[in-house]
């Protein structure tokens, strides 16, 4: 049997844990920012924010100029790798095997495991409701290496299953940005 990976990819990781613990902030543009180097830098980013031009890594005074309304929370250290821990061990409904990938995802080794939902499709299917329910975005892809299953959550246009032995066809169309260089 021919191992598969799945990737979940947590776009907004931050700001929906921020919306699910204040559901006020669902309508409300707001960044996450740390100090770096004397400046306030935006760290994670709310949908309605992103939406206006706000990115992470820019400086939270630049922020306020494109929008003045926006508000910022602090972020607190190692808030990503607590909060993909513990969605990591809420995933072990999916698989005995789920690595946080930091600073924003999940693999999963799906490997035996998607009979059990009826196949690949439905089994991602399945990820993206319960994660959708419990306030998360995600985009998630299976794909024969965890490299190929990491680039088309991010980079291609939609949920996507690469077939076994489709690896490099399926990468072709996405950016260089789109190749794991990282280890696990």
């Amino acid at each position: 049997m021919e191992k598969r990976y799945a990737a979940i990819w947590f776009p907004c990781l931050l700001a929906n844990y921020k919306v699910r613990q204040d559901p006020a902030l669902a309508h409300i543009d707001f960044v996450i920012a740390a100090p770096v180097h004397g400046k306030m830098m935006v760290k994670a980013v709310s949908p309605g924010a992103k939406a206006k031009g706000i990115r992470t890594h820019m400086v939270v005074a630049d922020c306020k100029t494109i929008v003045p309304e926006l508000e910022v929370f602090k972020w607190a250290e190692n808030s990503e790798q607590e909060l993909l821990k513990a969605l990591g061990e809420w995933c072990i409904r999916f698989s005995p095997v789920v690595p946080v990938h930091l600073p924003n995802g999940l693999i999963i080794e799906t490997t035996g495991c998607t009979n059990l939902w009826g196949g690949e499709e439905l089994y991602l299917q399945d990820i993206v409701q319960k994660f959708s329910r419990m306030g998360y975005q995600v985009r998630v892809a299976i794909a024969g290496t965890i490299g190929t299953a990491w680039g088309i959550a991010r980079f291609s246009p939609s949920t996507f299953i690469v077939p076994p032995q489709q690896e490099k066809a399926a990468l072709l169309s996405l950016p260089p940005a789109a190749l794991w260089l990282g280890g696990p």
